[in-house]
């Protein structure tokens, strides 16, 4: 039996370094990142490679990209310009990329990879259709700005911040504040059209309320909705209350704002969600009650299902299968 598996196990390390191979041969460059290219399904759809081509001048790159499709064939490449931060204290190894696939567009988010965390996120948009690399765009005080000059000093840390932009498909890009200080400051999304222009501003966070403050995680959408995972946080950390906040993916008007039952004994997490007509499905697991609102996995309960109409909020189904309802049919133990 030891054979049987050690010779599997010869034939998938002898395929995975073929693979590597094979890109490698892409370009002449150092490859930098790479990252998995999914629809809005989870699906892989291809899969997206920065190398590092040449080095033009101090901290300024010469970048190629590369597209492939889920099997593995080249698409489309081409190059760009970056700057990678380095300094006598800090310096940037490479750069990294987060990949989303929207309107038949990619939104690349791009950032410097430090020892100390990634650091100047900044963004291009790739039209497939065309291979059209946009310039790099940041959106700060409540504006886009293109081709932001940016000032790598650290003492201009702060300035050269920028909202996160997620890519959201059948809608456009939608920016999130996300300032996580604890004074109170206005929070809102901003919409944008594939052309930068906005489409529609809401404010979802004025002052704290009972809970403490919102930490949005893009969920899930639809043509009609925008649905995010809520985290409340206070005094600079998570609190035990989690929620989720449905938006007009026309108007941007906030349709509701969903809390989870019973949170004073249990912690919940999504695991998968999809829209259904006008509903939306939320699949996931319960636990024991955790301090931070996180799923306590040594004390994990077993799954729910919740189904919401998107369009009112109103809870349509709710249903928590512990495990032990489940040991008659299948082998399940505390570990």
């Amino acid at each position: 039996m030891k054979k049987i598996v050690l010779g599997v196990l010869l034939v998938f390390t002898q395929f995975v370094t073929a693979q590597i191979v094979e890109l490698n041969k892409l370009s002449s460059g150092v490859l930098y990142d790479s990252d998995v290219i999914k629809d809005d399904k989870n699906n892989i759809k291809g899969y997206f490679l920065l190398f590092e081509s040449d080095k033009i001048q101090k901290e300024t790159y010469i970048l190629e990209y590369v597209v492939l499709d889920e099997n593995l064939t080249k698409v489309t490449n081409g190059y760009l310009e970056e700057m990678k931060y380095s300094s006598l204290l800090l310096k940037a190894d490479k750069i990294t990329t987060d990949v989303t696939l929207y309107n038949n567009k990619l939104l690349i988010e791009l950032n410097d990879d430090t020892v100390n965390g990634k650091i100047f996120r900044r963004y291009r948009t790739l039209d497939l259709s065309n291979n059209k690399m946009s310039d790099i765009f940041i959106f700060r005080n409540g504006k886009l700005e293109s081709k932001p000059k940016f000032d790598r000093s650290l003492k201009n840390f702060d300035a050269n911040q920028t909202d996160k932009i997620i890519g959201v498909d059948g809608v456009g890009l939608v920016t999130i504040k996300e300032e996580k200080d604890q004074t109170g400051k206005e929070k809102f999304l901003v919409c944008l059209d594939d052309n930068f222009i906005k489409k529609w501003k809401t404010t979802y966070e004025i002052t704290k309320n009972d809970y403490g403050f919102k930490e949005l995680e893009f969920l899930d959408s639809s043509n009609n909705y925008i649905v995010f995972s809520n985290h409340y946080t206070k005094g600079g950390y998570y609190k035990p209350v989690n929620s989720i906040m449905v938006f007009d993916a026309i108007t941007g008007k906030l349709n509701f704002e969903f809390l989870f039952s019973n949170q004073d004994k249990y912690s919940h997490k999504v695991v998968d969600s999809y829209i259904e007509n006008e509903d939306l499905i939320l699949l996931g697991n319960y636990s024991k009650k955790s301090d931070y609102g996180f799923i306590n996995d040594e004390e994990n309960l077993g799954l729910f299902k919740i189904k919401l109409n998107l369009k009112t909020g109103k809870k349509l189904e709710e249903k928590f299968l512990n495990w032990t309802e489940l040991s008659s049919k299948i082998e399940i133990n505390k570990y």
